[in-house]
């Protein structure tokens, strides 16, 4: 048991760490995959490493731009108000948001590029390309085509600005999984870190239900107390913190009882209707 609870307090001590390299293998591929589609709309001849980078600059401007239009996205709408919170946590909202961006910018770099034919580099290709070449050198760029390609930068440039000011950085997953399991960032890190001191102590999987539970009704918590007598549990208490016992409340939290107590060295502890899970001072 203590070496499960080892494992525990590790898993929650580089969870942080853990979703921040998933987060970034995350958007590197979006951005591949973003760029891939936009990609399609460019119609100028060029190096494939030359394309290559505008994939990857493209595809990251998609990808800032998917990050701008999540949060407008009526998810509730499409997934239900069951799964919708749940969508960004794996990072759905965003994957939506920059494929429509993907189209959005696509379209525009196609009108940017609108017959931009170089040729004196497809001069220099493989004989495949002289149809197009022979094409190039017969059609001369008209008014009507001066016009979309204009039309093209300017759609791209105010959608630009858009999604840059409406920008408000990468989201955090750890305050994604907060929010989807109706806690604070600041409460939910708390927790964490107080997971992570607990392997030595062999924490329980009731134990961490039970913290959960607790740091989720924070506020509401001081009306759902009631004065609690167990004589097992003060004992115990009395155990673990090594001191007596001062007071000691309980709470039905979603079926799960949780007990507290206050001991006389200032310690404060929790524990479930059949075990302590930790005492110790509050910080702060």
């Amino acid at each position: 048991m203590a070496v499960e609870s080892n494992i525990i307090g590790e898993v929650f001590t580089n969870l942080p760490e853990f979703l921040g390299i998933v987060q970034i293998i995350i958007y590197i591929a979006l951005v591949l995959f973003f760029g891939s589609i936009i990609m399609l709309g460019f119609r100028a001849y060029i190096h494939w490493i030359v394309r290559i980078l505008i994939r990857l600059g493209v595809g990251a401007l998609a990808l800032i731009a998917g990050l701008a239009l999540a949060p407008l996205l009526p998810l509730a709408a499409l997934f239900g108000p069951t799964l919708a919170p749940f969508l960004p946590i794996f990072q759905v909202d965003v994957l939506i948001g920059g494929i429509v961006s993907s189209i959005i910018i696509g379209i525009c770099l196609y009108m940017i590029t609108f017959e931009l034919i170089d040729a004196k580099k497809i001069e220099r290709r493989i004989e495949s390309l002289r149809k197009k070449l022979d094409k190039a050198r017969r059609r001369k760029p008209t008014q009507q085509v001066k016009f979309i390609r204009i039309g093209g930068i300017v759609l791209v440039a105010v959608f630009l600005i858009f999604s840059l000011v409406n920008f408000r950085g990468f989201p955090d997953p750890m305050a994604l999984i907060a929010a989807a399991v109706g806690i604070e960032p600041d409460e939910f890190s708390d927790l964490l870190s107080g997971f992570s001191g607990f392997g030595d102590g062999g924490l329980s999987g009731e134990c961490i239900d039970a913290a959960t539970l607790l740091a989720r009704y924070q506020e509401e918590l001081p009306t759902l107390l009631q004065m609690h007598e167990d004589a097992v549990l003060e004992q115990a208490f009395e155990a673990t913190s090594g001191s007596p016992l001062q007071q000691m409340f309980s709470a039905e939290l979603e079926g799960t009882t949780v007990v507290l107590a206050i001991m006389e060295n200032g310690d404060n502890c929790f524990a479930t209707a059949t075990e302590v899970c930790v005492c110790g001072q509050l910080e702060g």
